[in-house]
């Protein structure tokens, strides 16, 4: 197991983060006092790419939770790496396997996160705000090395990651009045993330990264359904 100090730096950072963001969403609440408790569903599409061990890193996701009060999101997050590298002799992964020439790596990573993100601000076709996430990793790494004679090692481990991003959405209106184009847009985010602790040295999972994905807003599609069903009521009275 590795810890080391600079995680434990970024922890504290992101601490102080939150707390702020707390702070103030719980001032701005205290103030309103028509503030009401509101909570609708929300999802998005979370394709990454990280930037680790000098490599870039695909990574599909899935992010699913709750609005809450209009002013922050919660939920847990989904992702899956698989993807092959090639790293060349004298790296770090090849002398801990006593390997001298390059050798290729299958990288197998499945990742649960809980998250939670206030918001910076809101707007009609645009909004921000910050990311915060943590949660569990399992690594599974396929050592191969090409060179006769042929050498496969099966790499077991976890990690558990740390990150903090400012993510951007930007929604489509209803052009020509068509009201579900409400319901999509783009995510923009970028960040970094570090791992608080693994128990394998082979790879470094600390690094920047970046996603844009599309975008479902289930809390625009709610509040039109209600609007819808309002409006129906409305008309059955007539």
């Amino acid at each position: 197991m590795r810890i080391s100090t600079s995680p434990i730096v970024f922890t504290l950072l992101i601490v102080c983060t939150l707390q702020s963001c707390l702070n103030a969403a719980y001032a701005t609440t205290k103030t309103d006092s028509s503030a009401t408790f509101s909570i609708k569903p929300t999802a998005d599409f979370d394709q990454r790419f990280y930037y680790c061990s000098n490599l870039r890193m695909n990574v599909w996701g899935y992010r699913g939770g709750f609005l809450l009060y209009e002013k922050y999101k919660a939920g847990i997050g989904v992702y899956y790496l698989n993807q092959t590298n090639t790293f060349p002799a004298g790296s770090t992964i090849a002398e801990l396997h006593q390997i001298s020439n390059a050798i290729t790596v299958q990288q197998l990573n499945y990742i649960g996160t809980l998250y939670l993100e206030p918001f910076l601000f809101r707007r009609a076709l645009f909004e921000s705000s910050i990311l915060i996430e943590s949660g569990y990793g399992k690594i599974t790494n396929r050592i191969r090395n090409p060179v006769a004679p042929y050498q496969e090692a099966i790499e077991n481990g976890h990690f558990l990651p740390l990150g903090v991003g400012l993510s951007v959405n930007f929604k489509f209106p209803p052009l020509f009045g068509f009201v579900p184009l409400r319901w999509f847009g783009i995510n923009l985010i970028g960040g970094y993330r570090t791992a608080i602790n693994d128990n394998l040295n082979s790879l470094n999972y600390n690094g920047a990264y970046w996603s844009l994905s599309g975008a479902i807003f289930l809390d625009r599609f709610e509040d039109d359904f209600k609007a819808f069903i309002r409006k129906r009521k409305a008309n059955r009275r007539i």
